[in-house]
């Protein structure tokens, strides 16, 4: 298949593992929340730009099945590449843009746009169940937020949402 009017698609299959660690504290999933970040986003816009353009297609008056197939294939592989550079990274992709740090008692939580990893969940809970951590946080730069405070211990400390 080629690329009509698509988007350039890099296979990016060489990130290198930056942390191949099972288990992260807060700080070593925050320290890696801005390369998950910015992978997540450089991924969602281009998914939505060929969202956009299937809908065009779907919508027009001749559709041409092939070039929307097209477009349905760079989304999807472009998405496995996001999902593949995310567990390279140690973290776990769960669905649209929602990825999970193991922390030894659960997941920090995240889901794009996010401006922070702020959440954590049990592992016998899901995305709906996560509660906020309880530190306090500021702007460390370029939309990231930055924790201030220590870590919290996770069974004492968890505030719900």
């Amino acid at each position: 298949m080629g690329t009509p009017e698509g988007i350039q698609i890099q296979t990016d299959a060489d990130v290198i593992g930056i942390n191949r660690r099972s288990v992260f504290s807060l700080a070593e999933a925050r320290s890696l929340f801005p390369v998950v970040f910015r992978l997540t986003k450089q991924c969602a816009e281009k998914v939505e730009v060929l969202i956009g353009k299937i809908e065009q297609k779907s919508h027009a008056k001749n559709r041409d099945h092939e070039e929307i197939e097209i477009y349905e294939s760079q989304a999807s592989q472009l998405i496995q590449d996001w999902q593949t550079k995310i567990q390279k990274l140690g973290g776990i992709p769960q669905g649209h843009w929602i990825v999970d740090f193991d922390s030894g008692d659960g997941y920090f939580c995240w889901k794009y746009p996010e401006p922070a990893l702020e959440y954590w969940h049990h592992y016998r809970d899901g995305f709906t169940k996560r509660k906020r951590l309880p530190e306090t946080i500021e702007k460390v730069g370029d939309g990231v937020i930055g924790p201030v405070s220590t870590e919290p211990k996770l069974n004492e400390a968890v505030q719900p949402t």
